[in-house]
């Protein structure tokens, strides 16, 4: 059906009814399902509830996810056992469970970002990736950072992070990764609106986005410094104006954390490909796409009347018994680069 593979403690298995796999670039974790496979009762000890096993996802010999199995569900017909399961990178954990009573107080004095994510990881054996572009804005120590008691790591970590101007991702081995995307990504694929098996759709919710933000950093109790930054978004010429509250970091940090509200605003311009086609020839060997790949589109139907490049944030792999589709949810790449943001539909 396919050319992905799924590895549960090293046990691979090939043959299944269907499958989901949902990788996402903005998250700290991608997911997975498979459904309807048969074991033997050898293999019996791999599907057996609340075990978290470690499972792995190829295509080909590419790893595409290591992940955690959450969701067990079997049956016996026929005196055939099947299996259907699901789960999540090993880092989604973060998203589950708040900070660990053992690591209180919640207080971290004198501590720089990476230390103080590298501390509250430790225990779930998560590792941390850093890339060469964010050390530098993850070296300087805070004199003072507090997490909620009620807030899940993830929640607490993109606090930190956000406000750096910082991507919290994830990569295919399952490590947290801080990250930058780069801005000389060349287009890895092209779509025409007239392409053969192929839907696109564009979106955009004016609702969400502002003609100025303006973020607020609220004087601590030892000292009486507050921070004020706006910036204006050019493609939106009526008044719209927006008031945020920067509620962590220091003054330095409120211009990244104001590009950083805009950036989440653009993503109101969503694109969705919708396609058979997921796996392209570079000249040398298949490739499957994936998150954090720019792509060119022509669709005059839907405003987008020259080349016009996209950032995919996110693919859906759907594969069943009447074959495999791929769903591309896109953006404009000046939402990861930091590039100025160009009206796309003039």
């Amino acid at each position: 059906m396919s050319s992905l593979s799924l590895k549960i403690a090293g046990k691979k298995f090939d043959f299944f009814n269907s499958f989901e796999l949902s990788l996402i670039y903005n998250s700290i974790a991608s997911v997975f399902s498979f459904e309807g496979f048969s074991f033997t009762d050898e293999q019996k000890d791999l599907f057996r509830p609340l075990q978290y096993k470690k499972a792995k996802v190829y295509f080909n010999d590419e790893l595409l996810l290591t992940g955690t199995i959450l969701n067990t569900s079997t049956s016996v017909e026929n005196q055939q056992s099947l299996a259907s399961i699901s789960g999540y990178s090993i880092a989604g954990v973060l998203e589950d469970c708040e900070i660990p009573v053992e690591l209180y107080p919640l207080q971290f004095d004198k501590l720089t970002i990476k230390e103080i994510i590298e501390k509250i990881i430790w225990p779930f054996g998560i590792k941390l990736n850093i890339d060469t572009e964010v050390r530098s804005l993850i070296s300087k120590k805070y004199d003072k950072s507090t997490a909620d008691a009620g807030q899940t790591i993830k929640d607490y970590i993109t606090e930190l992070t956000t406000q750096k101007n910082i991507i919290l991702s994830h990569n295919e081995n399952g490590d947290l990764v801080l990250t930058k995307t780069k801005a000389n990504l060349k287009p890895f694929a092209f779509f025409d609106e007239n392409m053969p098996s192929t839907k696109i759709s564009l979106s955009v919710d004016g609702q969400n986005v502002h003609s100025k933000i303006t973020v607020q950093k609220q004087s601590s109790l030892d000292t009486d410094i507050s921070g004020e930054e706006t910036i204006n978004n050019d493609l939106i010429s009526v008044y719209r104006p927006t008031v945020k509250n920067q509620s962590s970091g220091d003054n330095s940090d409120t211009k990244n954390a104001a590009n950083m509200i805009l950036a989440s605003e653009m993503r109101a311009i969503n694109l969705t490909i919708n396609t058979d086609r997921w796996i392209w020839f570079d000249g040398k060997k298949e490739q499957i796409i994936k998150p954090n790949q720019i792509i060119e589109v022509l669709s005059p139907s839907n405003f987008i009347n020259t080349k016009t490049k996209f950032f995919i944030e996110k693919v859906d792999f759907v594969g069943n018994n009447e074959g495999t589709t791929a769903t591309l949810t896109c953006v404009l790449p000046e939402c990861y680069n930091g590039e100025k943001f160009k009206n796309i539909f003039e």
